[in-house]
C-alpha cells in the first residue's frame, strides 16, 4: 500500500514528538497548548473509536460519549505522561482503559434489566401460586 493515500494519509497528523512538545506546553499552563493538544488527539481517537464500533465492542451513538470520557482522562493523567516514551502508545493505553470502563458500564446497564425483569417474573410466580 502506498504511504499517504486514503486513511493511511500521513498529512496534517502530528508525530509522537510534536504530540509530546503540546503536552509539555500544556502541562506548563500554556494558555492555548490544553485545546490545541485535544483537537490535535480527536483524529487519532476518532479512528480507534471507530475500529472499536466496527469490532462490535462499542455501540456507535455512544461513541462521542466514550471519546469524551477519553480526552478527559487525557487531561487528568497529563503528569503520567513520560516524554522518554512514545506518546501515541501512551494515548491508546488510556483509550484502551476507558474502552474498558465502557464496557464494564454497559455490561453492568444490561444485567439490570436482566435483574428487574426476573424480579417481575418472580412477583408474577408469586401472585399466580396465591391464586392457584
Amino acid at each position: 500500500m502506498t504511504e499517504g493515500i486514503g486513511c493511511m494519509s500521513l498529512a496534517g497528523r502530528c508525530s509522537n514528538a510534536e504530540f509530546g512538545a503540546l503536552l509539555a506546553q500544556a502541562q506548563q499552563g500554556g494558555g492555548e497548548a490544553s485545546p490545541r493538544l485535544l483537537k490535535a488527539l480527536v483524529p487519532l481517537l476518532v479512528a480507534f473509536f471507530e475500529g472499536q464500533v466496527q469490532a462490535g465492542r462499542v455501540r456507535l451513538e455512544d461513541l462521542g460519549e466514550v471519546l469524551r470520557a477519553t480526552l478527559k482522562a487525557v487531561e487528568s493523567r497529563r503528569a503520567s505522561y513520560d516524554p522518554g516514551g512514545p506518546f501515541r502508545a501512551w494515548l491508546l493505553d488510556i483509550a484502551r482503559q476507558e474502552l474498558g470502563e465502557y464496557q464494564r458500564r454497559a455490561a453492568a446497564q444490561a444485567v439490570l434489566p436482566q435483574a428487574d425483569a426476573r424480579q417481575r417474573l418472580s412477583r408474577t410466580s408469586r401472585k399466580c401460586a396465591r391464586v392457584l
